[in-house]
């Protein structure tokens, strides 16, 4: 029996995973189908209603190590259902990484410090590492930074987003599969989320969950069960 998964859309589903955390990367789009547009959607997610500023920076980790490929700074308020969605110019395809901190001396072109990161990005909320060839997975700045390495599923994914419900992330590539952060083929989207779009994302909006649906539902009724939950 085909099981069906859900986009939970209701009030207060993203605050399940972003309680009490510290400003998250939630979605990105490490490669969007066609040509490479001028501008894309970065999405994180914080606490409803608070204000916040950040720096991205995109390590390009085609070898080790990593250059600064790009600085994104980052403000705004997080909407009612915990996320902020900002505009950056395109990112590089990956392999990269992505480091959302406060802000420290990294200029493009730098070269990423295995010693001295703390100075070059300041306070490092979240990061999240995407290799697009099995070569380069040791490059990743995540044994430096903490974050989340994600496993490579045989191409550079299009979209990468954390579960709503669980906060675990979830990566899909050309064909529309998803894949968790192992690299598990764990179906393809027109199957396991009817009418969800993977080329286009969810961007401002409640990201899916492969949570069954009912489950998912008893997840929101019990409250803060996995509030607080930030990287796998």
């Amino acid at each position: 029996m085909k099981t069906i998964f859900a986009i939970v859309a209701a009030a207060g589903a993203a605050s399940v995973v972003s309680a009490g955390a510290l400003p998250l990367i939630n979605e990105v789009q490490p490669n969007q189908p066609g040509s490479d547009p001028a501008t894309q959607q970065f999405e994180i997610l914080g606490t409803a209603g608070a204000s916040f500023s950040a720096v991205l920076y995109e390590i390009d980790t085609d070898f080790f190590p990593g250059t600064v490929d790009r600085i994104e700074t980052i403000s705004g308020t997080f909407d009612a259902n915990g996320l902020f969605v900002a505009n950056i110019a395109d990112l590089e395809n990956p392999s990269a990484s992505y480091i959302l901190a406060s802000g420290g001396s990294a200029m493009l072109g730098d070269v990423f410090d295995t010693v001295n990161f703390g100075t070059q990005f300041g306070t490092i909320y979240d990061a999240v590492n995407t290799p697009d060839r099995v070569a380069d997975i040791p490059n990743s700045v995540i044994p430096f930074t903490g974050g989340s390495d994600l496993a490579y599923i045989g191409s550079e994914p299009i979209l990468i987003q954390r579960d709503s419900i669980t906060g675990e992330w979830l990566q899909v590539n050309f064909a529309g599969d998803i894949f968790d952060a192992a690299g598990n083929n764990l179906g393809n989207a027109a199957d396991l989320v009817p009418g969800y779009d993977p080329f286009t994302g969810s961007f401002g909006g409640v990201n899916f969950t492969l949570v069954p649906a009912p489950a998912a539902l008893a997840v929101l009724g019990m409250g803060g069960l996995v509030a607080g939950r930030r990287r796998r």
